[in-house]
């Protein structure tokens, strides 16, 4: 009974001393507790060190990533140029040229690849390098041959002459009095082959030629120069520079269509009349009863085939044989207008050739 009873007291006594504590005895608890997260200013200079130590290695093994995958993305794209310049045949000049053009690019050495397998990368790089070195222009149209950019489907922008596809109708501008029709019968590295009708005065070697071409986007031109002339197959230089033909620089074609005049501001019913020269630019008319003078503003409306009705203003600009020719030049159109007006004078200009 007296082991049982000191048990149970013993029990008690933990018991009272589990649950009751003195307030002296748990402030040094606590204190022995915070000192040990106490730092000296050594302690926490080291801490800091330490931790600059540990971003900065961070740092290091970032820049150490990016360059080795900077100098992978080098290998690759070096492995890709040579792989493609020999699978094209491309010579050592060529390949000379190629990397002098990646120059033109941001981070070229990782470009390389792409240079060679990428239309527009090359386009790019073509820019860069003929501001400096204009005379290189018949170097890249054979390079892009060669890689394969020289088929297009129609809708993409053009940037050379080497993109020009076989079999393409084009109406060639020597001068005023001398214009023909001429079809793209091959692409060599050196030149545009074209065939023109063997009749009239043919180019010779050296004469500058413009030609121009029809694309969904509108109408087309470069200017060439004729470095071989054998009856009436021409062999052109390549050109980088095609222009979209704007305004008056296209010349003006015979036409005869049905068209209705009126001065802006008059009261006075529209007269009907016919467009006898029609152009980017402008137009001329009939000038019937001689109505219309130099100065006059125009409203005009006149359709074309599969072109729809046209309305366009206009100005006089002057007038011919006695008045009853009524020189006209456009002041409102808009561009997808002048696009049809433009095809259309091209269309029937190399229909009739």
């Amino acid at each position: 009974m007296q082991d049982g009873h000191g048990i149970i007291l013993a029990s008690e006594l933990w018991g009272v001393s589990m649950f009751s504590f003195d307030s002296e005895a748990l402030e040094y608890i606590f204190e022995g507790l915070e000192s040990g997260f106490r730092r000296t200013p050594e302690e926490i200079l080291l801490f800091f060190v330490l931790l600059a130590g540990f971003v900065a290695l961070l740092v290091a093994i970032y820049f150490a990533q990016r360059i080795w995958r900077g100098a992978l993305r080098q290998k690759r794209a070096e492995a890709l140029f040579r792989s493609v310049a020999e699978e094209k045949q491309i010579t050592s000049e060529e390949q000379r040229m190629l990397r002098q053009m990646a120059r033109e690019l941001s981070g070229w050495r990782e470009k390389l690849g792409r240079l060679v397998t990428d239309r527009n990368t090359f386009n790019a790089a073509a820019d860069g390098h003929l501001q400096s070195r204009p005379r290189d222009e018949g170097a890249i149209a054979a390079l892009r041959l060669k890689l394969g950019f020289s088929r297009s489907d129609g809708q993409m922008i053009i940037r050379s002459s080497a993109e020009l596809d076989e079999g393409l109708r084009v109406y060639v501008r020597q001068d005023r009095e001398h214009s023909y029709v001429g079809t793209i019968i091959a692409q060599n590295p050196d030149a545009v082959v074209l065939r023109i009708p063997g009749n009239g005065k043919q180019p010779a070697e050296g004469d500058r030629l413009q030609i121009y071409f029809l694309r969904k986007n509108g109408v087309f031109y470069f200017t060439t120069r004729v470095k071989q002339a054998y009856h009436n197959i021409l062999r052109l230089e390549h050109s980088e520079e095609i222009a979209r033909v704007q305004r008056r620089k296209f010349y003006r074609g015979r036409v005869s269509l049905p068209a209705s005049v009126k001065k802006r501001g008059s009261s006075q019913p529209a007269v009907r009349t016919y467009v006898l020269e029609l152009g980017g630019g402008g137009l001329t008319l009939f000038n019937p009863y001689k109505v219309f003078h130099p100065a006059d503003e125009l409203k005009l409306s006149f359709t074309l085939p599969e072109g729809g009705e046209q309305r366009i203003q206009g100005r006089v600009r002057r007038t011919d044989r006695g008045g009853s020719l009524a020189h006209v030049e456009f002041t409102g159109i808009k561009e997808p207008v002048r696009d049809k007006i433009l095809g259309f004078v091209l269309n029937r200009a190399m229909n009739s050739g």
